[in-house]
């Protein structure tokens, strides 16, 4: 009797081992998707802090499960929803660098340039414009656009970071303007000149730099360089054969004729 308990016991603690293993880890992939499923919840509910600490925990506890990786993507989606971009920016970039062949990538790296076109500031009536405002946040958005059309051809977020890149040249180039009429109000005419030429070999000559071409024109113009007036308001005249602009700089060649 004694033997054949031994046995028992022995065949039930062998039995036990080999199922062991598999049915644990169906359990923790079962446990990974509900608790990933609920922090989505709170996420879609608005509930971004506590969604943020739910993926979290999911990545302590299950660091081996696809749910983990999901859950670091979804830390930053979190950030961005809730308005925070620069921590999003950080978490999105945090994940490109983690998982640089996953599908997402793209997705990632868009959402870094997305999130600091954000975080840059905006116009509201009773504030000052936003040009008037510190840039560093478009410039990083700049960069990562054009880093991710760089690096992502053919994604299909391609078409918005592309408009998006169109936006943030806007706004720079409106800054720039804004500091070049600032020196060229104070007769500092080398400085105007510097910072057009400057938006020119960055941007091109695109829409809505008409007034960005006279600034440079008017400078060339108070600093004798005849030359290269001329070129310019060419230049500006083929480009811009409606500006109101235009009359201006012509004036200033009539009273270099009259001179």
């Amino acid at each position: 009797m004694r033997r054949f308990l031994v046995i028992l016991a022995f065949t039930f603690l062998t039995c036990g081992c080999a199922t062991t293993g598999s049915d644990i880890k169906k359990l923790e992939s079962e446990s990974a998707k509900e608790e990933f499923e609920d922090a989505i919840k709170s996420l879609k509910g608005g509930y971004y802090q506590e969604a943020i600490d739910k993926f979290n925990q999911i990545k302590i506890k299950y660091p081996f499960s696809i749910y983990a990786t999901e859950a670091e993507l979804k830390i930053a989606d979190s950030y961005f929803e809730d308005e925070k971009y620069i921590e999003a920016a950080e978490a999105y970039t945090e994940f490109i660098k983690l998982h640089p062949s996953h599908p997402m990538v793209d997705y990632a790296a868009y959402r870094v340039a997305l999130s600091y076109y954000n975080d840059a500031p905006s116009d509201w009536l009773i504030l000052p414009p936003s040009y008037e405002k510190d840039q560093s946040s478009n410039i990083k958005a700049r960069k990562a656009f054009l880093e991710f059309l760089l690096r992502y051809k053919g994604s299909k977020f391609e078409g918005e970071a592309r408009k998006y890149l169109e936006k943030v040249d806007k706004r720079l180039i409106n800054h720039d303007v804004y500091v070049a009429k600032f020196y060229f109000n104070r007769k500092k005419y080398e400085a105007v000149e510097n910072r057009i030429k400057n938006i020119v070999r960055q941007y091109g000559i695109v829409d809505g730099m008409d007034e960005a071409l006279y600034l440079l024109c008017s400078s060339l113009f108070f600093q004798n360089k005849m030359e290269e007036f001329d070129e310019m308001f060419s230049e500006m005249s083929r480009k811009f054969p409606k500006s109101k602009y235009l009359e201006r700089l012509q004036n200033l060649q009539k009273s270099k004729r009259r001179g």
